[in-house]
């Protein structure tokens, strides 16, 4: 059995929107250069939403950012600090030791850089013309997260556009 090679999905993605555009246009750009307006574009397109705007594509739909408050049964654990507090509450146990303790105190993330508010990106399918919307998923990129992340720690607030 031969181990199949992922495929990036962002190049996949990249490279339908272009056989598309290819096919539509009379005088195509060469794919590199689309690829560096492709890419300028998604950048200014972040930097929007960064900067609270609503992104609106024709045919796609609506992006932006969303905060909300979770509740208590939606807060996630902090992993790290369970085993440090733990540890520091039994420290003459070994790890296999403290896993048998039944019952222990669990340390939550509170988000206490955003006063407990997280954030994610909605895409409002309502608007636009593509068909099977439902059937796709908005899959964020580890670098769009981190900028969220980043804005939030220096204080930005997102608005909700429901």
């Amino acid at each position: 059995m031969t181990r199949m090679r992922r495929v990036h999905k962002n190049v996949l993605f990249n490279n339908e929107f272009y056989q598309h555009y290819k096919e539509n246009v009379e005088n195509p750009l060469p794919q590199s250069i689309y690829a560096k307006v492709f890419k300028e574009m998604w950048k200014v397109f972040s930097d929007m939403l960064l900067d609270n705007y609503p992104v609106k594509i024709n045919d796609v739909g609506v992006f932006y950012i969303i905060e909300y408050f979770p509740t208590s049964s939606r807060i996630r654990v902090d992993f790290n600090g369970c085993w440090k507090l733990w540890e520091s509450q039994h420290p003459e146990l070994s790890r296999q030791e403290i896993k048998k303790i039944p019952n222990k105190t669990v340390v939550y993330h509170t988000n206490e850089h955003s006063n407990g508010a997280r954030y994610y990106l909605k895409w409002k399918r309502k608007t636009g013309g593509v068909t099977a919307k439902k059937l796709m998923k908005l899959q964020i990129s580890k670098k769009m997260k981190l900028r969220i992340s980043a804005a939030v720690k220096e204080g930005k607030t997102f608005n909700s556009y429901r």
